[in-house]
């Protein structure tokens, strides 16, 4: 019987969720890029034309603008629901899982992610390169000549990339996309991941070439997060999959120097 009433109040909690419209959830998650570009162009630009790479304006940028909007934002919505700064009724999707069901998503949702990414190699360049060739080349996420950089700024980039890239900016970005605008969807169904991943992987403005490859890579994360009504797994296994490929580079740049 008590089951019966905790599976009842959960689809009742679940019904009574405030629910965005389309286009409001749309803008939300295309938001914080918006405004992260404005300061991004006109400062990629200007460090171009002093040697400085363009990945360290990024880093820099990603952690006062982009983490800065989504988390703030949260917070915002939680001062005016709670009348404190409170993430209660905010971020949802936290129901409890065994410590074990942690691990035995996060593997393979991390290995599929990093298999698309390896094997859609092909797709990303042809597509940084025949689609998106008109972009200059201080938009894009260079990270200069490891042998013109000075040691400061390849020792800077490494720590923020696996600060920013691996753990600050992914916990943001789960708790904005996946805890705050995912179940603000529930009312398009089984659709409401693939909406999700596909505004997700358009925000990421400094990606254009990642579109396909990035929507295929996500999109069991989503919905495994979706499925499970769990962020805290969407936190660990992405926190996994950028940690693991950044790593791996701030070890190849490293070595080079």
């Amino acid at each position: 019987m008590n089951e019966k009433i905790t599976m009842s109040k959960t689809m009742t909690n679940r019904t009574q969720v405030e629910q965005h419209s389309i286009g409001k959830s749309a803008l939300l998650h295309l938001l914080p890029a918006m405004i992260w570009i404005i300061f991004y162009i006109p400062l990629a630009r200007l460090a171009s034309e002093y040697g400085i790479p363009s990945m360290l304006v990024m880093l820099i940028t990603v952690a006062l603008i982009l983490v800065s909007f989504e988390v703030g934002y949260l917070y915002y919505q939680g001062k005016k629901k709670n009348g404190t700064f409170s993430l209660q009724g905010i971020v949802l999707y936290r129901e409890k899982m065994p410590w074990w069901q942690y691990i035995i998503f996060t593997v393979p949702i991390v290995c599929w992610a990093i298999s698309v990414f390896l094997i859609g190699e092909t797709i990303t360049e042809f597509m940084s390169t025949k689609v998106f060739y008109w972009l200059p080349d201080w938009y894009w996420l260079s990270r200069g000549n490891v042998e013109q950089n000075a040691l400061a700024i390849e020792i800077t980039m490494a720590v923020l990339t696996l600060i920013i890239f691996g753990v600050v900016g992914v916990v943001a970005e789960e708790l904005y996309f996946r805890g705050y605008l995912l179940p603000r969807l529930s009312k398009l169904g089984t659709w409401a991941p693939l909406f999700n991943v596909v505004l997700f992987i358009l925000y990421h403005f400094w990606q254009p070439h990642m579109l396909v490859v990035g929507i295929i890579g996500m999109l069991p994360l989503v919905y495994i997060v979706w499925w499970k009504r769990n962020v805290y797994l969407g936190i660990i296994a992405h926190c996994v999959m950028n940690l693991a490929g950044n790593i791996l580079l701030v070890i190849e740049r490293l070595n080079a120097l």
